[in-house]
């Protein structure tokens, strides 16, 4: 049998991952002295160790780990366990690439403008909504409040109240100074058969 410290130097565990596991009854030891509480291993041991160590790496939780190990789990059951975990690391993912996107737009503009963005965008999830939705190329973000202000004051003259806040959607890839392929959508409560004109 390996006392606890030369079990730890062949796995390459620390000490206290190995107490954290027996406490967990994750791994126990194969033998504590009573007298003087010594932990003792196998070598049998190392494969269950190498199993938890792989499984963690794939980013099971210990308490996953031990179901998977000690439960007699059957295929379908281990198969939803890590397809939980593929959808898990999935949408990490897509939540990693969409802050890299703010990073990369923060450089480009820091690069181009010479400072920070004046304004910060995050991201929410909203429910869907009815709106009135107007699509245009506008030369550049100058014409943005320009187009909103003809919205606003073509909407009072129709009588339509927003109920919440303007939407503005961008339709090009990446950041641009010229040529903004805008929709400002207006979230209102009915539809709207009529055209409603903008001025020319």
């Amino acid at each position: 049998m390996l006392r606890i410290g030369d079990f730890s130097r062949i796995c390459r565990v620390t000490i206290k991952t190995l107490r954290h596991y027996d406490r967990l009854e994750l791994l126990t030891p194969a033998r504590v002295d009573t007298f003087t509480g010594h932990r003792y291993y196998t070598m049998d041991q190392v494969l269950r160790l190498n199993q938890i160590l792989a499984l963690k790496d794939l980013g099971l939780s210990l308490e996953d780990i031990k179901h998977v190990l000690d439960d007699h789990l059957t295929t379908a059951q281990i198969l939803e366990m890590f397809h939980a975990k593929q959808a898990e690391l999935l949408a990490d993912i897509r939540r990693a690439q969409t802050r890299l996107q703010r990073v990369e737009a923060h450089i480009t503009h820091i690069e181009r403008k010479g400072h920070m963005p004046d304004y910060e965008i995050t991201l929410k999830h909203v429910q869907a909504q009815r709106v009135l939705s107007l699509r245009e190329v506008v030369a550049t973000s100058d014409e943005i409040l320009a187009l909103f202000a003809e919205i606003q004051k073509a909407l009072k003259m129709q009588g339509i109240n927003a109920i919440a806040p303007w939407i503005a959607l961008y339709h090009h890839e990446g950041f641009r100074d010229t040529d903004l392929d805008l929709e400002i959508a207006v979230p209102v409560t009915d539809s709207v058969r009529d055209a409603i004109v903008l001025d020319d």
